[in-house]
């Protein structure tokens, strides 16, 4: 196959994105029926219409966010995390008080800009505070915060 043949099979698809948009996650609509067809007979992909609905089904049985789906001249998926590392290194304060940011990096295995961005978000929601001074004080539960 040269170039320009594949490349007319991939325009050849390019008339259903209205209708593709128009019913995402309810029915299959194939950019390109050939290259589908094919990669469906050689088992790379799955049922044509399953995989929207199954993502949407597992996020939602492991209680995450639901994605959000971004569309252009193709379409994105944008998974959102939940606070695990925030919640994690709350956990961590509350069994070690009074240690530094250097001490959950090490602990947490993760960067010390983590740890710092994690600190300013339980900061800000009033759940921790720094007592002492910069250079030997440490994070503690803000009093009547306990988790």
């Amino acid at each position: 196959m040269t170039a320009k043949e594949f490349e007319f099979i991939l325009q050849e698809g390019e008339s259903y994105f209205t209708e593709f948009k128009e019913n995402f996650g309810k029915k299959a609509v194939r950019r390109n029926q050939l290259i589908a067809s094919l990669l469906q007979r050689c088992n790379i992909v799955e049922n044509m219409g399953t995989g929207i609905n199954k993502i949407k089904q597992l996020l939602k049985e492991n209680k995450n966010f639901p994605p959000e789906f971004i569309f252009n001249s193709f379409y994105t998926i944008l998974f959102r995390r939940k606070n695990e590392g925030v919640n994690l290194l709350l956990a961590t304060i509350k069994k070690y008080p009074g240690k530094r940011s250097s001490f959950f990096s090490k602990k947490l295995n993760t960067s010390v800009k983590n740890i710092e961005r994690w600190l300013k978000k339980l900061r800000d929601e009033e759940k921790i505070v720094f007592i002492g001074v910069s250079k030997t004080g440490g994070y503690f539960l803000k009093e009547g915060k306990k988790q």
